[in-house]
């Protein structure tokens, strides 16, 4: 008895500690009202952000509403479905909502009012009980007292209640078992809450990706679609340019052919009338070749009647000899005197022919000296001003050279007394000396071919020659011209002489031919002559019947060659009448081809622009064929990341579905660990009735937990359908947001492009102009140098020659001097040499600034090249430039001629003179 004493003692401060963990266990726990109190915030913050929305739907409905009054209907009614729906949605979650905030409610006051009441009854319930037990243990340790005092075994409670707290331990390591996978089932659900809101606050930004994607993607169609209609109209355009183009030239073409018809039928009437002229010509030379023939026969007729006129001169001739005072000798010796008068006369002519093709050729020579002396005067009034100049110079440079000579003696100084262990100072004054009479000397050679006075001298003695035998050359001038008038007035005089021996017939043949030349009249008198003779002869045959029928004949050829050069003429008259109007028919065709040229060279300008403008719009569509495969590139970019994206989401929305499929999995876990405490319960229940309600509280706790649990899950999900339509709704804004920055960025980069454009376009035209203008200035210039420089040498050159001319004459005569002129030469010769020294070195100075101007001109074009390079056209500037180039390069060459000329004809002067010398 005492043993059961102790261990009663043991047992009832256990099983009270146990009664209390129980009474605690009944209580709600701490996990289930963390888990309550965080239910009730999300639930709070869940409706709070319904709230909010809502608010923003309905304001941002508003809005929508003003703006689809500007927007079109389609969008309109999309919006408003939308909106409507999202409202829907939102009515039907707080409708829910507002039924699980009245549930929770009612649970609390009907549920919670219930448990309170059961737990005091569970409480005064414990209470008997542990009176029960209480007297249960002392009844038990008297019965065991007397079982020991009667050596009894024990009654078997004892055994059923070791066996009864056996089975209690178990259930309560079954329930602290169920607690602690329970209590790891709360964590896992809150871990997998804060995952997914973690996942959900991820979300909005693949949202925002994926809205700015889509975003440029319909920025990239609308561009596409845009430049398409750009592209349409622009072929319509270039459609109907063409086929206006096309109907100007089928115009112009038709034009051409009707004019080169009409040409052609004009020309077609000219060959005609060319074939009828030629036609009439040739009739007119048949009938020219048949009087020439007559002519012939009627001159050989004349001859064979000359002849027997000669055999009668003969006669007459011998009758003269033997008869000296006859009248016929008197006659003839006449006849033969004037002959050789006129035979000297024209000697005299010619020679004084002769000698006006001298006068003339004189008188070009004067005209060219008088030129020559005009430009010398202006070499000499030039060098006269140079003169003043480099006088002026030598003063400023006298006053320089002072100031240098005193500084040159400080630096000498300077220099011995830096110098004074290598060279001594009277061997500095040495060196300094030598180097000062060279440039003394040089100097002196370059003054001397600038402006020589001796040359000067010479160039006015040759001058004053000049004069004086251009006053000699008119004196034999006006001598000549007297004597031809002379010879002219006794030439006259012989012609009246013969005139008034002149008979009746010839008399109508001189007074035609008054008008002619003197060689003209010599002949009419011979011929005069001839017939005086022959018709002394034939006085004798005229009253005979032979001599009437001559003369018959005679008459009839006369007014037959009269009828033929009548016709002749007719015939002239008509071929000149014809060759007019070849003429003009060839003026008319010329005209036509110059005007067909015309239209032509129009035509060829026109296909030009045509090809020009091709060319232009071949570009234009080129760039936009570029732009058109940039933007496909782009969008090709933007498809791959959109379907990159949906991958991506494809690939979220598998993870939710998983995350769904493990909360599932979760729940169907919990309502199997709610079956297996059900049934333990039951086993439980079954195994000990006493505490039936007790595992009835702890089963209604374990349901509570599993129904919270499910109102978390609900909650969760309503969570993340919630915060994807705010981001649905977030992304909706971004979009329209992103394409209306992108239309405001397009137009901005259009608009900086279009003024870029005109930007450079103006400085491209600035820069050609402005080098144009410079290029021309400098081209002018040097234009002008070589202009000046060329007429430099051409005077140089005839003063050369002049020289040259005037040290010819005195060579002869200053032969004996030739002591003296041997060192006057070397002189000479030595200057000559300095100055040629000196024109080489202008040479050389003029040729270094010709080559520095042609390698800047080379560098400003490979400069203008970049700017055209780097801006694009309009044009092509680089070919005035090289052209440019190419004339100065083309100009320096001439100048380098002519300087090599210059020199050359300096090196034979000197060559001469000295061998003149």
């Amino acid at each position: 008895m005492a043993s059961v004493a102790d261990s009663a003692a043991l047992l009832i401060p256990q099983l009270l500690a146990e009664n209390a963990r129980l009474k605690t266990k009944i209580g709600i726990p701490d996990n289930e009202r963390v888990l309550q109190s965080v239910l009730q915030g999300q639930m709070q913050r869940f409706f709070d952000d319904a709230r909010r929305t809502l608010e923003n739907v309905m304001s941002n409905a508003v809005v929508l509403g003003s703006k689809a009054e500007e927007e079109g209907k389609e969008e309109n009614e999309g919006e408003t479905q939308r909106v409507s729906a999202l409202v829907e949605t939102l009515r039907v979650l707080g409708a829910q909502n507002e039924e699980m905030v009245q549930k929770l409610s009612e649970m609390q006051t009907q549920c919670v009012a219930g448990l309170n009441g059961k737990l005091e009854v569970l409480t005064c319930e414990r209470d008997t009980l542990r009176q029960r037990v209480l007297q249960l243990e002392e009844e038990l340790a008297a019965a065991s007292a007397e079982a020991t005092e009667t050596g009894e075994q024990p009654p078997s409670l004892l055994a059923e209640l070791r066996y009864l707290r056996a089975s209690d331990a178990l259930l309560r390591q079954q329930v602290e078992e169920l607690r602690q996978r329970s209590e790891a089932s709360t964590e896992e659900a809150n871990k997998n809450v804060r995952e997914g809101l973690h996942d959900t606050l991820k979300l909005p930004r693949l949202l925002e990706h994926l809205g700015e994607m889509r975003t440029r993607l319909d920025q990239v169609e609308t561009e596409r679609e845009l430049f398409r209609l750009q592209m349409e109209e622009s072929q319509k355009r270039g459609g109907v340019w063409h086929a206006l183009r096309e109907a100007q030239l089928e115009e112009k073409v038709a034009l051409g052919q009707s004019t080169i018809q009409n040409l052609l039928t004009r020309v077609a009437a000219v060959e005609a009338r060319e074939a009828e002229a030629q036609a009439t010509a040739e009739t007119h030379k048949e009938t020219i070749a048949r009087l020439e023939n007559t002519i012939q026969s009627l001159q050989t007729k004349h001859t064979s009647s000359d002849e027997a006129l000669a055999s009668k001169r003969r006669r007459v001739e011998k009758e003269i000899l033997d008869n000296p005072n006859s009248v016929r000798r008197e006659l003839i010796t006449f006849w033969q005197e004037g002959s050789d008068e006129l035979r000297q006369l024209r000697e005299e002519v010619e020679e004084l022919r002769e000698k006006e093709r001298v006068l003339r050729t004189t008188q070009e020579k004067l005209t060219r000296m008088e030129r020559t002396r005009s430009t010398v005067t202006n070499k000499l009034v030039t060098l006269a001003e140079e003169i003043g100049r480099v006088r002026e110079e030598n003063q400023s440079l006298r006053a320089q050279c002072v100031g240098l000579e005193v500084e040159r003696d400080y630096l000498r100084s300077s220099l011995a007394s830096a110098i004074s262990h290598h060279m001594q100072e009277e061997e500095l004054q040495h060196c300094s000396a030598a180097i000062r009479d060279a440039a003394v000397k040089a100097a002196a050679a370059s003054l001397s071919v600038v402006a020589d006075p001796q040359a000067i001298q010479q160039a006015m003695r040759q001058l004053q020659e000049l004069k004086n035998e251009v006053a000699q050359l008119t004196k034999q001038r006006e001598k000549i011209h007297r004597y031809i008038t002379l010879h002219e007035e006794r030439i006259t005089a012989l012609i009246t002489r013969e005139a008034l021996l002149e008979n009746e017939v010839t008399q109508t043949s001189n007074s035609v031919a008054d008008n002619g030349s003197v060689l003209q009249r010599v002949k009419r008198a011979e011929m005069q002559a001839f017939d005086l003779l022959t018709g002394l002869a034939e006085e004798a045959s005229v009253h005979t019947e032979g001599g009437m029928r001559r003369r018959e004949t005679f008459l009839g050829m006369e007014q037959r060659i009269t009828e033929y050069e009548q016709q002749l003429e007719t015939y002239q008259e008509k071929l000149s009448k014809v060759i007019k109007e070849r003429d003009d028919a060839k003026k008319q065709f010329e005209e036509l081809q110059a005007e067909m040229r015309s239209t032509l060279t129009a035509r060829e300008s026109a296909m030009t622009e045509t090809l020009n403008s091709n060319a232009a719009l071949m570009n234009s569509t080129e760039s936009l064929r570029l732009e058109n495969q940039q933007l496909r590139a782009s969008y090709n970019v933007s498809v791959l990341f959109s379907e990159k994206l949906s991958t991506a989401l494809a690939g979220l929305l598998e993870l939710l579905r998983a995350e769904m499929s493990f909360a599932a999995s979760l729940n169907n876990m919990l309502t199997e660990l709610r079956a297996e405490i059900v049934q333990l319960t039951r086993r439980s229940a079954n195994a000990w009735n006493t505490h039936e309600g007790e595992v009835q509280e702890v089963v209604e706790a374990v349901k509570r937990m599993c129904g919270y649990i499910l109102q978390a899950v609900e909650q969760q999900q309503r969570g993340h359908t919630l915060d994807e339509t705010v981001h649905i709704r977030h992304l909706m804004e971004t979009l329209k947001k992103q394409e209306q920055r992108l239309k405001e960025t397009q137009e901005m980069f259009t608009h900086a492009c279009q003024e870029l454009g005109e930007g450079l376009a103006q400085r491209i035209t600035a820069a050609l102009q402005s080098a144009d203008v410079m290029w021309k200035k400098h081209t002018a210039t040097l234009l002008e140098e070589r202009q000046h420089l060329q007429a430099q040498l051409g005077t140089e050159k005839d003063l050369l020659a002049r020289i040259e001319q005037s040290m010819a004459a005195p060579a002869n005569t200053n032969t004996t001097n030739s002591a003296t002129t041997t060192t006057t030469v070397d002189t000479g010769v030595k200057a000559a040499e300095e100055s040629h020294a000196s024109h080489h070195q202008v040479l050389d100075a003029i040729n270094q600034f010709l080559a520095i101007s042609s390698q800047e001109v080379a560098e400003k074009v490979g400069e203008e090249e970049q700017v055209e390079e780097e801006g694009g056209e309009y044009g092509d500037p680089s070919r005035g430039f090289s052209g440019a180039v190419v004339s100065v390069t083309d100009d320096t060459g001439d100048i380098k001629a002519a300087e090599e000329e210059g020199e050359e004809g300096e090196e034979d002067v000197t060559q001469s003179s000295s061998g003149q010398r």
